[in-house]
């Protein structure tokens, strides 16, 4: 889900300027005037009168009860509100007479278009009631971004006058009481009705629909009805860490009312009892737009956080609280030393790790050493390592080299540096340029095996296009014709993708089938809280042929030795109740181990947008399960990017072949 499996965000938002699309209605056109401000103040008659020439109307009556402006592309007039905040060219007001309704904000977004933000609103500052004189009600959608909502904005901003400057001892606090943001009215569900996962699950256009707003039914409507109002964040606990934007996710009152809690604090998608959980009481903090305009860099799963009061915006896909003040850290849990695995070898247990190394080559030296470290102190240096995301010896420079030797002989000194063991490894080079991730790092799957518990079953190592296939040997049991190769490389499945791999080593005389495997990411998607719902999960068709054709292989295995100790690991890029996972173990004779072995909400490796996931699994056959045990690793996941080697966990399995 490439440097990560999802499309970074940018921290600063800007409206409309050569990459925007205002949505207009049919009939309707949008005049480009010159927006201007005019001072006055409430004690003057004149300009009171003036002001008030024309009808004054409310932000509720622009904002609706819909997802869209009932005034879309009409000229409003005299709309009051108090200045909340600021970013960039805009201004946020809010109408400090509330009209009751639930389903309409009082909030609006006011931008000031070609005309510097001085000209239009630099006379004003946070706390003064002003007054718009006349404005053009838009939707926005910037053009790069087709599947996001809109937002409901003001442009054309004309004559922009001070009805009352915030008294001197007052802070907007004062003026506008925030709307408390906690679980008690919060939806259980995210989205609209329908399974976001499935392929070609029916989607509804939300610009589409004209039914009021059900913000106690669903995450969406939620924060609709509160676009651009003045909130806050009560006892915020963190379920992220800040990422390189400074963004990171926060539930209120320490998440004492959220689904879906894991022992550390985070919040974690599953689907239990049919029905999916992706937390919407999720609340993402972005930098502030005062003070040091940044956020708490160690910030990380389980921190506390002092309350947060900021204006409720729409940006990047995301509902997001940008703060009136910095952040402040009131309990941090960064001290905390994550321990060793419990899970030991023995001369029966087979202890087999998998690990999206994050496009891992030799430049990045202390990505090395971490890794390395965590291999030989915390995963205590496991007898088979299922790596991903391993790029070719000069990393990202783009010039046809393919070879990876040096990226893993770094990694292995670096292991043996660190105190750990002395590792083989074997891999099989990618096509050039055509396998996927970053332009250049050519990442393929890798295999590293602790030579002194562990053989590779003697034999040739398959080439880039040299197909995987399996028979049945002299004793009847399945062997493989190559001691590591690719399944099925030519297979269309694999267009731009990493191609599965599966080697055969022995432990205790017996052999042991380990596919690993890196699927297609799940780009393409489109917003959880996009204007299309439910959302697409991208290119789940793709992963879907790819499991199938690691199923096909496992079949032959099985069909040849229905006892055959196989694993498949890697970063599949799905969760477990998706249907490409499901193809796997869909009959029982391949078993997820954290479905088997792990409560539901600590099933995960990798932490996106505040929701904690499994998209790294380790599946087992059934003659395996039984005494099988599990454990993921959150070296990264916990910790800041700062102390973190890769956006993946490692997981750990002991496996008994006694």
């Amino acid at each position: 889900m490439s440097a990560s499996d999802h499309d970074p965000e940018v921290a600063r938002l800007n409206f409309c300027d050569n990459d925007c699309t205002v949505v207009p209605p049919a009939t309707s056109t949008v005049p480009a005037t010159t927006a201007t401000a005019t001072v006055v103040t409430a004690t003057s008659a004149s300009a009171t009168a003036t002001a008030t020439a024309q009808p004054i109307v409310k932000i509720s009556e622009i904002q609706g009860n819909t997802w869209r402006s009932p005034k879309l592309g009409k000229t409003v007039t005299n709309v009051r509100g108090i200045m909340i905040g600021t970013y960039v060219t805009s201004i946020y007001i809010q109408d400090p007479e509330a009209d009751g309704d639930s389903l309409t904000s009082e909030g609006i977004l006011a931008f000031s278009g070609t005309s510097s933000f001085a000209n239009v609103f630099g006379s004003f500052k946070v706390g003064d009631l002003i007054q718009i004189g006349s404005a053009v009600v838009s939707e926005f959608r910037s053009s790069s971004a087709p599947f996001t909502n809109t937002l409901t904005q003001l442009t054309t901003v004309r004559n922009v006058t001070l009805l009352q400057a915030r008294p001197a001892d007052k802070v907007v606090t004062d003026l506008i009481s925030p709307k408390e943001l906690g679980q008690l009215d919060m939806p259980n569900v995210i989205t609209w009705d329908g399974n976001e996962f499935a392929i070609g699950a029916p989607q509804i256009n939300l610009d589409n629909i004209t039914a009021p707003l059900t913000p106690t039914a669903r995450g969406t409507d939620f924060f609709e009805a509160l676009e651009f109002m003045l909130v806050k964040v009560p006892r915020p606990v963190a379920i992220s860490k800040t990422d390189a934007n400074g963004n990171f996710w926060v539930l209120a009152n320490r998440g004492e009312l959220a689904t879906s809690r894991n022992a550390r604090g985070g919040v974690t998608v599953n689907s239990e009892n049919g029905v999916i959980d992706s937390n919407p009481e999720r609340i993402q903090i972005v930098p502030p737009s005062v003070g040091d305009t940044t956020s708490p860099s160690t910030i990380s799963i389980g921190d506390e956080l002092d309350d947060i009061v900021g204006v409720l915006d729409f940006a990047f896909d995301k509902w997001r609280v940008i703060p009136l003040a910095n952040v402040k850290i009131t309990k941090s849990r960064l001290s905390e030393e994550y321990p060793a695995t419990r899970l030991e070898k023995t001369d029966c247990g087979l202890v087999v790790s998998n690990y999206n190394m994050l496009n891992l080559d030799p430049s990045d030296t202390e990505q090395v050493k971490t890794i390395a470290k965590q291999i030989a102190e915390k995963l205590k240096s496991p007898d088979i390592i299922g790596a991903q995301e391993i790029q070719d010896n000069n990393g990202e420079t783009n010039n046809g080299i393919v070879d990876a030797d040096q990226t893993l002989n770094l990694l292995v000194d670096s292991i043996v540096a660190a105190g750990g063991v002395k590792y083989s490894w074997v891999q099989i080079n990618p096509t050039n340029g055509l396998e996927g991730g970053a332009p250049g790092g050519n990442i393929r799957v890798a295999y590293l095996y602790n030579p002194l518990r562990v053989s590779l079953t003697a034999g040739t190592i398959g080439g880039t296009n040299d197909t995987q296939e399996v028979s049945a040997g002299p004793d009847g049991k399945a062997v493989l014709k190559y001691a590591a190769g690719r399944i099925d490389p030519q297979n269309p499945a694999w267009e731009a993708t990493r191609r599965s791999a599966v080697a055969s080593f022995e432990f205790r005389n017996q052999k042991f089938f380990l596919i690993n495997n890196h699927w297609s990411s799940k780009g393409g998607s489109t917003p959880t809280y996009g204007h299309l719902q439910p959302a697409t999960n991208g290119v789940v068709d793709k992963r879907i042929a790819q499991a199938n054709v690691v199923r096909a292989f496992i079949d032959k295995i099985l069909a040849i030795e229905p006892t055959a100790k196989i694993m498949s690991v890697g970063d599949l890029n799905e969760y477990a109740f998706v249907e490409p996972v499901q193809i796997i173990v869909r009959d029982g004779k391949m078993v997820d181990l954290m479905d088997a072995k792990l409560p539901v909400v600590e099933r995960y490796s990798y932490n996106f947008d505040g929701q904690c996931q499994a998209l790294d699994h380790a599946i087992v056959s059934s003659c395996l399960v039984r005494t099988a045990e599990i454990e993921p690793m959150h070296v990264n996941t916990w910790f800041p990017l700062s102390l973190s080697a890769s956006d993946h966990d490692p997981e750990v399995a002991l496996l008994n072949f006694c």
